[in-house]
């Protein structure tokens, strides 16, 4: 599963403002780094999901209520009841920024959607006071009392078209002259690799012809494709689901040359987009809930249950095997014994054949045997 690229986020940001004024009325932790939030205004209802690390967007999708998990009950604390003010991407970069105000308090929700992904909720000084996943990088450390700070470096603000036609000049004059075109664009530009490879496809140029090998009219398209390619997904967006055979294979918000091929289809706005594809492809342990797993670990405790009962009833018929090919001295032994009241162990085991008599109790009147 592909996670959101930087030229993906903006437009997301775009749609989740809808989303400013809303109260967040209760919030839910399904697992594998999924949460749901459900919010209100008034008599409107929204659900949203945080899918650690590939998108938070409105969805459809909800799963059932199930035992708060410790993260769930301590983040309920914090945000539930509290108003959405702004949302935002902070420092250029995957990171979605909420800020919440609750009475005469205000907090931060913070959601990175990069690497593994996390959800973090911090106060209004930017001091974390809770997070999924605790981290120590060499930058920065993501704990309960730590100041959060985003990953070092300032990512390439990709709406700034001056800014992205400067980083693609540097690359004709002096980067990486023998490498690939699509590896030295994807690191200067930072829009995506999806949007390198349709810009240099719009340009008639192959993916892996070397930068030595771009003349400067080559550029000069490349420039112009890049910058139609983030116009189109910032003003005039297609969002786009891209099928085969019934499969999602991908997502764009844009005409895409490389997937001519395949099924395309529009659908009305970004989130559905990402609604759709995300719970479609998402790996079947992320779809597990809580109350699938309590099953499973039920239904397998009963498995092992079952299994020693059959155990069990194998031993029993063994058993009643051997006391019905012995039945007839067993009653011999009996009728003998009830005839000679008086009677011991030892005259008992002279007349049992195959049968080692342990113990005869003539007070409570029973004979242990042993069968051979």
């Amino acid at each position: 599963m592909r996670a959101l690229c930087s030229l993906e986020l903006p437009a997301l940001i775009k749609e989740l403002k809808s989303l400013e004024g809303f109260r967040i009325n209760r919030f839910y932790d399904a697992g594998n780094g999924r949460f749901f939030f459900k919010l209100r205004k008034g008599e409107e209802r929204v659900n949203v999901q945080c899918l650690l690390p590939y998108t938070f967007n409105i969805t459809e999708y909800l799963p059932q209520s199930s035992e708060p998990t410790g993260f769930a009950t301590a983040a309920r604390k914090r945000i539930e009841d509290a108003v959405i003010e702004s949302i935002e991407q902070l420092n250029n970069d995957r990171i979605v920024l909420i800020s919440l105000r609750k009475g005469d308090a205000n907090g931060k929700v913070i959601i990175e959607l990069f690497g593994r992904g996390n959800l973090i909720l911090a106060d209004d000084a930017m001091r974390i006071t809770l997070a999924h996943l605790s981290h120590d990088f060499k930058d920065r450390s993501v704990r309960v009392g730590a100041a959060y700070k985003p990953p070092s470096g300032v990512p390439l603000d990709v709406l700034d078209l001056s800014r992205v036609h400067a980083e693609i000049k540097k690359v004709q004059q002096n980067g990486g002259r023998d490498a690939e075109a699509l590896s030295v664009l994807v690191r200067a530009v930072g829009i995506g690799k999806l949007y390198i490879e349709e810009a240099l496809a719009r340009a008639g140029i192959s993916p892996d012809t070397k930068v030595s090998n771009i003349d400067a009219n080559g550029f000069d398209l490349i420039m112009q494709h890049v910058g139609g390619i983030i116009n189109e997904c910032t003003n005039a967006q297609q969002p786009t689901l891209y099928s085969k055979d019934d499969v999602l294979m991908d997502f764009s918000l844009c005409g895409m040359k490389k997937y001519a091929e395949l099924s395309a289809q529009k659908v009305q706005s970004f989130q559905a987009l990402l609604d759709t594809f995300y719970n479609q492809q998402m790996p079947a342990e992320v779809h597990e809930s809580r109350e699938a797993k309590e099953l499973e670990k039920s239904i397998e405790k009963q498995r092992s249950l079952l299994t020693q009962l059959d155990v069990e009833n194998a031993e029993c018929k063994a058993g009643a095997g051997l006391i019905m090919r012995n039945l007839h001295s067993i009653n011999a032994i009996i009728d003998f014994l009830r005839q000679n009241r008086h009677a011991t162990k030892e005259d008992a085991q002279a007349i049992a054949q195959g049968i080692r008599i342990l113990d005869v109790n003539l007070k409570d009147k029973s004979v242990r045997i042993e069968l051979q």
